[in-house]
């Protein structure tokens, strides 16, 4: 009795006999509906290629595109043409299907992080409250994005306080006159004001 083979892609059986296919169908292999090879390598390892593997307790880079938050993402179906988050297919590849209502989440605070050990599974709300117990969404110069410290916005405020122009604190501190303006009345830095942002 001949050995069942296996898909490389998805792990079903290979239900052709003899030959040297490793794919189970035409979408397995990556080929799109006219018959085209996509990409010319299946999805498994078009993924890993994209992963930055490093030790196992350290964050690894998702080497791909990435969203805006920071997130990696992946064309991970082919039929249909679908961006996947890239931690949303890698805890689904080590763990499965991720069950109704549930979002997967990052122990690391790091969204381009793939590491299947830095992942969990949790509720929306989990998801919030783990951010607010951690800061995540920090604020000031702790914010991925700040290109000014809170020693740059206290001197800044010290300046205005004293007469200088803004447009004259925004050429010193490399930046732009409405950013000063928005320090200055409040909408930016509030946290330094002592106001809850």
């Amino acid at each position: 009795m001949p050995t069942v083979r296996h898909c490389d892609q998805c792990g079903g059986p290979i239900a052709r006999r003899g030959g040297r296919s490793r794919f189970c169908s035409r979408t397995c292999f990556g080929l799109d509906r006219r018959g085209r090879t996509v990409w010319g390598v299946p999805t498994l390892s078009r993924f890993w290629s994209k992963v930055g593997r490093r030790g196992p307790d350290e964050c690894w880079p998702w080497l791909g595109s990435r969203q805006a938050s920071g997130h990696g993402q992946f064309v991970a179906s082919v039929i249909p043409h679908r961006l996947t988050p890239a931690h949303k297919f890698m805890w689904q590849l080590t763990h499965g299907p991720i069950g109704d209502g549930l979002v997967v989440c990052h122990r690391c605070d790091h969204g381009w992080c793939v590491n299947p050990t830095h992942l969990f599974v949790g509720t929306q709300a989990d998801n919030l409250r783990d951010c607010r117990e951690k800061d995540r969404h920090s604020r000031g110069e702790r914010h991925y994005n700040a290109k000014l410290t809170d020693d740059n916005v206290t001197e800044m405020r010290r300046l205005a306080s004293v007469g200088v122009a803004q447009v004259e604190i925004a050429r010193r501190f490399n930046t732009d006159q409405s950013h000063v303006s928005n320090i200055m009345r409040g909408k930016k830095w509030r946290h330094l004001l002592g106001e809850v942002a």
